[in-house]
């Protein structure tokens, strides 16, 4: 009996490692483009981080800091931006940022590339999280 306890926590345990690093993006007004002006950055603290600013004229303009942690460089990037809905088009012309949604995370503006996202869930270092003003 206490080994089927045992084995019935592990799986739960599991389950919430698993299911437990998902945020999940609700239907919410979508920011305005005056409001998603700005710098924003994502990144999961161990190597895997990007830094944008959407400028208010449309231009974008960025750096890929992967491989900054150990002393590497960043790799810089610029591109155009707009907003259409929920849907923020982005272009770069090495792709480094697509396609994204437009939302608010944790009442701030922010988004995430549609490939990141699954159904209406995004693992949280994937959130281009707006900078402090």
């Amino acid at each position: 009996m206490i080994g089927w306890m045992n084995a019935r926590a592990a799986i739960a345990g599991l389950a919430l490692l698993i299911f437990g690093g998902c945020a999940q993006i609700r239907p919410q007004p979508t920011p305005s483009i005056s409001e998603l002006s700005g710098t924003y950055y994502m990144g999961d603290g161990l190597g895997i981080c990007m830094e944008a600013t959407l400028h208010p004229d449309g231009s974008l303009s960025g750096v890929g800091c992967g491989g900054k942690h150990i002393g590497l460089p960043g790799r810089p990037f610029a591109g155009t931006w707009a907003l259409s809905g929920a849907l923020l088009h982005i272009t770069t012309p090495s792709g480094e940022i697509g396609d994204s949604e437009a939302f608010f995370w944790k009442e701030s503006p922010a988004f995430v590339e549609l490939k990141n996202k699954r159904g209406n869930q995004v693992r949280p270092w994937a959130v281009f999280r707006q900078a402090t003003r």
